[in-house]
């Protein structure tokens, strides 16, 4: 569960506590029984409000959040190179995935001018890191 979502701020956005707190109580608010009768199925329970804010409530919190998130996420990326992908006709590249015809990688032209090198799967959750060399060749880049 992403404390982010559950207390609906972004991920990459910078807050101060009391934003966060904020959040937190609205947060509340929306899910509690006693103060909302039109409560929706799939919304967060107060247990899970609570342990969100635990998460992330301080400056601190966060940090060491996006620190773990990050550790935990370098540890599922495999490194795959962009010269063992096929090209495609429309000049994107695709490499399968381990979850088989569902899905695969695909890497488009956007991917490579934005430098984007993690790239998720089209048919299950697993991400890999692409390894590319930018080329710079009469002034412009390819």
């Amino acid at each position: 569960m992403n404390p982010y979502a559950v207390l609906n701020l972004e991920e990459d956005e910078l807050y101060t506590d009391e934003q966060v707190k904020e959040a937190y109580r609205k947060a509340l608010i929306q899910s509690h029984p006693d103060k909302r009768k039109d409560i929706l199925p799939g919304r967060y329970s107060v247990d899970q409000i609570r342990e969100a804010f635990q998460a992330i409530g301080s400056t601190e919190d966060r940090e060491n959040f996006l620190k773990t998130k990050e550790s935990e996420r370098a540890q599922y990326y495999s490194v795959v190179d962009l010269s063992e992908f096929d090209e495609l006709e429309d000049g994107s590249y695709y490499y399968p995935c381990r979850c088989g015809e569902l899905g695969g990688y695909v890497v488009t032209e956007e991917n490579l001018e934005n430098e984007e090198s993690i790239i998720p799967c089209l048919g299950c959750s697993l991400t890999i890191q692409v390894a590319y060399e930018v080329v710079e060749t009469d002034g412009s880049e390819q």
